[in-house]
């Protein structure tokens, strides 16, 4: 007798619906193994279009070396929320799994969609919101510190809650952390990074009533779990807090600050009744290091104070180190320099004037000025004559501590013409001293990136800088020049010298 195909679907679903309570679908299609995992560390989420900086929040996680995000969308209309992420969804390898879950709000009905679903496909997950943000210590990588956890089945992380000030409205992640507060709770509450090959299925199955994102009662996983340093967790929630807090004493939140831990964005206010109502431990229990338990602070009216004690390390310690760290990359690929902040640019709107010109259409001082104006063009914007020595000179007003001069040369027939020159600078534009002297033969370009840069790092005092072509039957020509430096005072001079050391380097 032949079974037809519609028959035989309807076959394998009902003895995938029989077996619902006890294994994932990706074991039941493997013939109870696990399969290869697509994916090392993976987030589970919920979304909705009224999450403002979603994007933000996804590149993050990106940048941080999580590999896939299963994104359950939870608006009516997913339409709006897909188009806003969509780029995240193609390639071979997409970033995000979109999936539209409209009839339940249900976290951990989401969460279950998941393990049943997805499970298999990757090494570790986490559950988090869109509010929750990873760090890891920037000096060493995600997957390599997750890991490293070789014996472990579920890794619990901290959290450190932050005040979001702008919770309605659309926030630079990038310079969150330094402008908002962390608030001055114990960081006793965690999120659970599960080994997908360990988690408890049948027992997440049985406790559907539970959330499991930040702890998952089973005893099995429990058996093998720690915090991020390593710290076993069997205890932790089993009288809670009063087991987390002695746990979670200040020298310990200060090392899981410097390892890793979650950033969570939330108001400020709905967390008072936790805080009004947090109970406080006996006065004569005591910690192994005698360490005072880290108790949420609270004045006269019951409101959280939000500066919280840990706040000078968790500055150097936050999840904006890693918008830094890939700024840097960002100018590493620029074509142009990025300028130091202590620098300012010197050459910009200051007279101007050269040897000669060399088409009569203007003066000297306003061809020259051009040079000054910063606008890139990648021509020769200003030429002199063919003379002896011909020069170009600026006045800076006054005198001034110069660090960097730009020198841009034109992509053009004339580029060989400033193969050779000389800089010079004078505080009284009379006596004069040679600052540089380019006597090789390398050409050097402008517009495409290979400029000429030339250092002083400490800083040379002076008013007026001129650059000659010397000798007979020369051309100076130029695409635009940029001039870099301080104001100069007195009883600073070179001060500052040593930050530009480390921050350029000679071409």
């Amino acid at each position: 007798m032949t079974i037809s195909n519609t028959s035989y679907t309807h076959l394998i679903y009902d003895h995938e619906l029989m077996l619902y309570p006890y294994a994932p679908l990706g074991i039941l299609h493997n013939q109870g193994q696990w399969p290869s995992s697509k994916y090392n560390i993976s987030v589970v989420t919920s979304a909705s279009i009224e999450n403002l900086n979603i994007i933000e929040w996804l590149a993050y996680h990106q940048m941080l070396g999580i590999d896939h995000i299963y994104m359950y969308c939870t608006d009516s209309d997913p339409t709006d929320l897909y188009r806003k992420i969509m780029a995240f969804t193609f390639g071979e390898k997409p970033f995000i799994t979109f999936l539209h879950y409209r009839f339940s709000k249900s976290k951990t009905q989401l969460y279950f969609h998941f393990i049943r679903n997805y499970l298999h496909e990757t090494k570790w997950y986490i559950q988090l919101e869109n509010v929750d943000f990873i760090y890891i210590n920037e000096n060493q990588s995600l997957s390599n510190f997750i890991n490293s956890f070789t014996n472990v089945n579920a890794i619990y992380f901290n959290m450190v809650l932050y005040n979001n000030k702008e919770a309605d409205t659309s926030t630079n992640n990038s310079t969150f952390f330094e402008q908002n507060t962390p608030i001055d709770y114990p960081f006793i509450y965690t999120k659970l990074m599960v080994k997908s090959q360990s988690c408890p299925y049948q027992f997440i199955f049985n406790h559907l009533s539970n959330r499991f994102d930040h702890h998952i009662d089973d005893n099995q996983l429990m058996l093998s779990s720690c915090n991020v340093l390593r710290q076993d967790m069997k205890q932790y929630y089993k009288i809670f807090p009063e087991h987390a807090l002695q746990l979670m004493n200040s020298t310990t939140q200060d090392e899981i600050i410097k390892t890793a831990y979650i950033a969570h964005l939330c108001d400020i206010n709905s967390i008072q009744k936790d805080i009004k109502n947090f109970p406080v431990l006996p006065t004569d229990h005591h910690f192994q290091d005698n360490s005072e338990p880290f108790i949420a602070s609270r004045n006269d009216d019951d409101k959280c104070v939000e500066q919280n004690k840990h706040s000078p390390i968790l500055q150097l310690y936050n999840p904006n180190k890693y918008w830094q760290k890939n700024k840097k990359k960002m100018w590493k690929n620029s074509i142009f320099p990025s300028f130091s902040s202590e620098l300012s640019l010197l050459s910009s709107l200051k007279p101007c004037r050269q040897s000669s010109i060399a088409f009569k259409n203007k003066t000297t001082e306003e061809s020259a000025y051009i040079l000054a104006n910063g606008q890139l063009k990648g021509v020769a914007q200003s030429v002199t004559q063919q003379e002896s020595n011909p020069w170009w000179e600026i006045d800076l007003q006054e005198n001034h501590i110069i660090i960097n001069i730009y020198l841009f040369n034109s992509i053009d027939p004339y580029t060989s013409n400033m193969k050779h020159f000389t800089i010079e600078s004078s505080e009284d534009h009379e006596i004069w001293t040679v600052r540089h002297r380019k006597t090789n033969n390398d050409l050097f370009g402008g517009v495409d990136g290979s400029y000429y840069k030339w250092l002083h790092p400490l800083g040379i005092k002076a008013r007026w800088i001129r650059i000659i072509v010397p000798g007979d039957n020369q051309i100076f020509s130029m695409d635009q020049i940029r001039i870099l430096g301080m104001e100069f005072q007195k009883n600073s001079f070179h001060k500052k010298n040593n930050i530009f050391k480390d921050q350029y380097s000679q071409r």
